[in-house]
């Protein structure tokens, strides 16, 4: 409900002589709208956005508190309905004091508008959402309350689509995105950050998302060791492995180099083994101690720049 502000006067439109305009959405940038804690993500007021401040929060090990930046966005709208009135005779419109929807729509575009970008974003879907958007001036735009600090605009659960678009001729591959803004979300509460507030250009934020990462399990014959391989998120036909990952890559949540054991409840270090095998392209033994036959046993990544959902897999000659 929207009403008005009885007590008072109203508020005065004077302002300085120059002021800087929002510029269009370049970028979308969604995230959880609370974190685990219960409070609306945001940036809060004075906070320093350099290189080390953005990429903390695109990897940020609680998923919470995550910032997930999509590509470069296309044909960006913001549509707003109006308010809802009635019509009380003679052409007399009133308000109701229900507002309009606001309804916000991207597409991205060839390139960025694959299969593996729609799942990634999908996967997003079952949680309560917000957004900030990312400016051609280079500001960051969210809500502000009145207390300084940028917050995650709440979008509408259940109102984020998506649609996957092949290419016919003359019309490119895309992904069209649409979301409802929340009805909470009050229009005169938009607010953004200025370029010359923010020391990381927000035009580098995409190219610091962490890449997405596939583990799956080849082989384990034995009950000291699993070989993994490490690939890009969608599994294709070609060899596409991921190179360069060490022993303290691994952790499943007990620290560096370590896997976790479900059955047994411990966390035992594991030594990483890249293999030199043409044919083995991102496959790494894992070798640890302590298992039994048939335990279950859950392997993770954490790694700057990467990003892996953890396997559960079985251990031993019987596996």
């Amino acid at each position: 409900m929207q009403g008005c502000i009885c007590a008072g006067a109203g508020k005065s439109t004077g302002r300085p002589g120059c002021t800087t305009p929002r510029g269009i959405t370049t970028y979308l940038v969604i995230g959880h709208w609370k974190n685990d804690s219960g409070n609306i993500n945001s940036i809060p007021q004075g906070t320093v956005i350099d290189q080390t401040y953005v990429e903390g929060r695109l990897n940020n090990l609680n998923m919470t508190e995550r910032l997930f930046v999509l590509p470069a966005v296309k044909r960006v709208k913001h549509n707003h309905a109006p308010d809802v009135t009635e019509d009380v005779g003679n052409g007399l419109l009133i308000k109701t004091g229900e507002k309009g929807v606001r309804t916000n729509t991207y597409e991205l575009i060839k390139g960025n508008a694959t299969e593996e970008m729609l799942e990634a974003i999908n996967s997003h879907l079952c949680s309560t959402l917000g957004f900030f958007e990312l400016t051609n001036f280079g500001q960051i735009a969210g809500t502000n309350i009145g207390d300084g600090d940028l917050r995650l605009t709440k979008i509408a659960d259940d109102t984020f689509l998506t649609n996957l678009m092949y290419p016919e001729e003359g019309v490119a591959q895309k992904i069209m995105l649409s979301f409802i803004v929340d009805e909470t979300e009050d229009l005169t509460q938009q607010d953004y950050i200025t370029a010359e507030s923010i020391e990381y250009a927000t035009r580098f934020w995409y190219d610091s998302q962490p890449q997405q990462v596939l583990i799956t399990e080849v082989l384990s014959t034995s009950l000291t060791d699993i070989k993994v391989k490490l690939s890009w998120m969608r599994v294709r036909f070609e060899n596409d492995g991921i190179t360069d990952f060490v022993s303290n890559d691994f952790n499943a949540g007990g620290g560096v180099a370590t896997i976790n054991n479900l059955t047994q409840s411990t966390t035992p270090a594991v030594v990483a083994s890249e293999s030199a095998l043409p044919n083995e392209e991102g496959v790494y033994t894992l070798t640890f101690a302590g298992a039994a036959d048939e335990d279950e046993v859950e392997i993770g990544i954490v790694k700057d720049g990467y990003y892996a959902d953890k396997i559960r897999v079985f251990v031993g000659p019987t596996s």
